[in-house]
């Protein structure tokens, strides 16, 4: 919890097997009339919650919101184990008190990324290639093309998507270069299940090599939500991920080998005057 958004993500303890990583933000704005939250860590808190006794409380509130008046919602203390309270007035004056208690992950900036193609026909592509393989090689570039493949030793499907690309996000000057990423097919096909469901304006697949695959879906309330799959570390396509290069690094690289030449020039500069001394000293000899 911030003091502009509430962040929800999955427990990397929970997210093991076939589930995806997820994480959704909301706007404070959104949810609350008043909103007030301090903390020594820059006013922000993180918590642990069961998702579905969360749930189960905006359910009750659901049902209950003709004949709610006010809903509150507190961060407190009860035999020293942080939980949330809930506080429900109703136009009887009767109140419902309901208490409940809740680590992004830390990923490095998206070394590629792209607009999704059409969800539907999408999901219908990795449900015709799970018949093939378990994993999927994704191989995207910044000039909107994206090929999904998969292969077994009796057969190879290989589907290529273009003109996806978005603007320009200062991480690559290479636009041809692919980024690849092998990933588990079910895990994805989960994942389009969920966008479906969504009614996104906006969503976004962007590969971080050697890491993982996010999806970013914008929903019509300025909320974002976002699945994250884990990649599967292949020796076999190590050698095509090499890692693009930002434009301060190739900055930085055209400084260095311009110091290069300098210091180059500098030392034929200094070997033409000791020859030119020995010289000297030859004809005095």
């Amino acid at each position: 919890m911030t003091e502009t958004d509430w962040k929800f993500y999955v427990s990397s303890k929970h997210a093991s097997g076939n589930i995806p990583q997820m994480y959704g933000n909301i706007p404070v704005n959104t949810i609350f009339i008043r909103y007030i939250i301090q903390s020594n860590s820059q006013n922000e808190i993180l918590l642990e919650i069961d998702v579905s006794q969360l749930l189960r409380v905006f359910q009750v509130c659901t049902k209950t919101e003709e004949n709610v008046s006010e809903i509150s919602l507190k961060l407190t203390t009860k035999n020293d184990i942080p939980l949330l309270a809930f506080a429900i007035w109703t136009d009887n004056n009767q109140t419902l008190l309901v208490s409940q208690e809740y680590g992004p992950p830390k990923l490095k900036a998206p070394n590629v990324q792209i607009r999704m193609p059409e969800l539907r026909a999408f999901k219908t592509m990795l449900d015709k290639m799970q018949s093939v393989s378990d994993y999927a090689l994704f191989k995207v570039s910044h000039d909107g093309k994206c090929e999904v493949e998969v292969d077994n030793d009796c057969a190879k499907i290989e589907t290529v998507y273009q003109e996806l690309s978005l603007e320009s996000t200062n991480i690559s000057i290479d636009h041809q270069r692919l980024v690849i990423a092998k990933v588990n097919i079910k895990q994805c096909i989960k994942v389009v299940q969920a966008l479906q469901r969504l009614e996104a304006s906006l969503i976004m697949l962007c590969l971080i090599q050697r890491k993982a695959i996010t999806f970013y879906a914008r929903t019509p309330n300025a909320g974002i939500v976002t699945f994250i799959i884990g990649v599967v570390l292949d020796d076999t396509i190590e050698n095509d991920e090499t890692e693009t290069e930002t434009e301060a690094d190739i900055e930085e690289k055209k400084t260095s080998d311009q110091e290069k030449e300098r210091d180059g020039d500098d030392t034929n500069e200094n070997n033409n005057e000791n020859e030119k001394r020995n010289s000297g000293l030859m004809e005095l000899d």
